[in-house]
């Protein structure tokens, strides 16, 4: 379970997009036999079409997800085998199912959370500033405006200072730093809160495991082998192939920031001119080092009900990480979130240079 800028294009490669990814193959004894749906499309919250049987069926939203992937993957994922599925930003019905299935053992659930106040910083730059050609559609929506998941109170504010003329991109790329983040945060508001409710009432559930994405950018191949772990039940000492730990890890480092930072820095020293083709999505959402220090800057200036509503959530999920008996269980890396000497960024010379698409 993610939320927006909270890790999604991370899980999105890890579980795999149109193809399986490296925690399918490492899950699954015939991973080829896994087909990934690009994207699941459904015409309503409830309405489900069945590709097997050729029409429709109304279940509740989570029933409607979980069969439509099934069906859109038939050789995998029959009703006597486990699947494997990313759920972004569940709405609460399917946050309540989620939970009283785990709790029941019927499952393992990931749920990868973010700091808010970094949320907030990568939502606000990733919304106004960006040199890639991957603006999310809705960004464009003018009739009527959109902005994502957030309530109608937040629609409100955000599009009614401009009386409702301008799209959400539009908005944030045309106002200063002060007055988008507080748009970013009236519109990422209600996942933050979804987020740290969430945090909060699956505390105590063995069968979920919480991390953060500060995990993966404090021990990349550690996080990841801690979810390999929980996700097989398998607590070190307890043993894994090699073999299949190192495939897990040589398909993912491509997913890893510092690798590619590392690699980057290597090729420019070698060959200014080179080219690669690499994890372009995962670079994109990784942002310029200055451009997120400026950003911070100006949040840090930021007094009353912004900075009241994110300290205390910060200090909830962060708490509630650092904390976690499943993460120690499971040998998820313990380092607070202070303490982390290396933010999620990329710098901006070294990403044009190694993201450049071959010809």
């Amino acid at each position: 379970v993610t939320y927006h800028k909270s890790g999604n294009t991370l899980t999105a490669n890890l579980v795999g997009v149109s193809s399986a990814g490296p925690l399918v193959n490492f899950l699954f004894k015939e991973p080829s036999d896994i087909k990934i749906p690009h994207s699941v499309d459904m015409v309503d919250y409830g309405e489900h079409v069945s590709v097997r049987e050729g029409r429709a069926a109304v279940f509740p939203f989570f029933q409607a997800y979980v069969r439509t992937y099934r069906d859109l993957a038939p050789r995998a994922y029959n009703e006597a085998e486990p699947y494997l599925f990313q759920l972004s930003s569940p709405v609460q019905a399917a946050k309540r199912q989620l939970q009283e299935m785990m709790a029941a053992g019927a499952g393992r659930m990931v749920h990868l959370v973010r700091k808010p106040s970094d949320m907030l910083v990568s939502g606000y730059r990733y919304h106004s500033q960006r040199s890639w050609d991957t603006t999310e559609v809705w960004e464009d929506f003018k009739d009527p405006p959109s902005c994502l998941s957030c309530d109608h109170q937040a629609w409100l504010q955000i599009f009614g200072r401009r009386k409702f003329l301008c799209s959400y991109g539009e908005l944030m790329r045309n106002v200063s730093v002060d007055e988008g983040l507080e748009i970013e945060l009236l519109r990422s508001r209600w996942d933050i809160m979804k987020m740290v409710r969430n945090v909060r009432s699956w505390y105590d559930n063995p069968q979920i495991l919480q991390i953060s994405l500060e995990n993966f950018v404090a021990d990349f191949e550690g996080t990841l082998l801690c979810i390999g772990r929980f996700l097989l039940n398998k607590p070190p000492p307890e043993y894994i192939d090699p073999a299949k730990i190192q495939r897990l890890l040589n398909e993912s480092r491509d997913l890893d920031i510092e690798y590619i930072r590392r690699k980057c820095q290597k090729l420019h020293a070698v060959d200014s001119g080179a080219r690669c083709h690499d994890p372009f999505d995962i670079l994109s959402h990784a942002s310029s080092g200055s451009s997120k220090k400026a950003i911070q800057a100006a949040l840090a200036r930021r007094t009353g009900d912004l900075l009241n509503f994110l300290g205390p959530a910060d200090s909830m999920v962060e708490a509630a990480i650092m904390d976690s008996a499943t993460a120690a269980h499971f040998g998820c890396p313990r380092k607070a979130f202070g303490q982390f000497q290396q933010d999620f960024s990329f710098d901006s010379h070294c990403q044009q240079h190694y993201c450049q698409k071959q010809q």
